[in-house]
């Protein structure tokens, strides 16, 4: 019998297919794919392939935190030193990966003007259409390494991160947190069912820098939402004697006032055809 990590557990077809994971609670406070997963896995029936369910940080899980000393969706990487607990539980969980043909993981974020969005690249853009989100975005891993899908595109397979809305409102997105999950499974055949016919017509947008806070003088000209496109010339930002103007097509992503010094402020994307 195989033996697994804590929190994680997996169910196997009776047919040939491929080895998938979906995971949850990479960062604890992130309730709704946590929901999602435990509601809908006690009764799935998986027809064919591997399935593998993922609470990848159980401790922060249970005490509603985002992590308990590390973030652990910057762990995700052969050769950490293995001196935290999120960087031992991401050296539990990188095994299983290795075997994974495609990964779903669940997210929220922390901004209370949002809209949900994916995390993907270019080789896992047919699947991010199927899941038929509103924006798509790519570029993240050059911006921020060590997250799960990150990882899991350095060995050539498929990976999508679901951004699901607020955690401060989990409830109102669980609904789609459910769907994801199971159009994943249906979109390689592990379950049963069609995959539903997209919705939307998605906007695309890659990530072109992370800014870092600088000062505890860093302000916005706005309260900005996710996403919110910013006037090309404009200064959308200052943090002391800098300031930041907006390029063609671009738009900011989780704008963060109250991050610490030599946090990540905000990032900024590019609108793409």
């Amino acid at each position: 019998m195989e033996t697994l990590p804590n929190n994680v557990f997996v169910k196997r077809g009776t047919q040939d297919g491929p080895t998938l994971a979906v995971v949850a609670g990479v960062h604890g406070n992130e309730r709704v794919g946590v929901m999602a997963l435990q509601a809908l896995w006690p009764t799935l029936e998986i027809v064919k392939g591997t399935v593998y369910a993922m609470y990848a940080n159980p401790e922060a899980i249970a005490k509603n935190v985002r992590f308990i000393e590390k973030n652990l969706n910057r762990c995700f990487m052969h050769g950490n030193v293995s001196t935290t607990l999120e960087e031992r539980r991401a050296q539990e969980l990188l095994p299983i990966f290795d075997t994974c043909d495609a990964v779903l993981d669940l997210h929220a974020t922390n901004s209370v003007k949002t809209t949900p969005f994916l995390i993907t690249e270019q080789p896992s853009m047919d699947l991010a259409r199927a899941l038929d989100f509103p924006i798509i975005s790519t570029g993240w891993n050059e911006a921020e390494g060590g997250a799960v899908d990150g990882y899991v595109y350095e060995r050539g397979k498929i990976a999508v991160t679901t951004e699901l809305g607020s955690v401060k409102t989990p409830e109102l997105y669980l609904d789609l947190a459910k769907q994801s999950i199971l159009t994943f499974l249906r979109y390689y055949g592990c379950i049963e069912g069609d995959v539903p016919t997209p919705t939307q017509t998605p906007k695309y947008v890659h990530i072109v820098r992370s800014v870092l806070k600088q000062t505890n003088a860093l302000s916005f000209a706005k309260d900005f939402a996710d996403f919110e496109a910013l006037p090309e010339g404009d200064v959308f930002a200052k943090d002391g004697d800098t300031e930041y103007r907006a390029g063609k097509g671009e738009c900011i992503i989780f704008p963060r006032p109250e991050k610490e010094i030599g946090g990540e402020a905000f990032l900024v994307g590019k609108f793409t055809a």
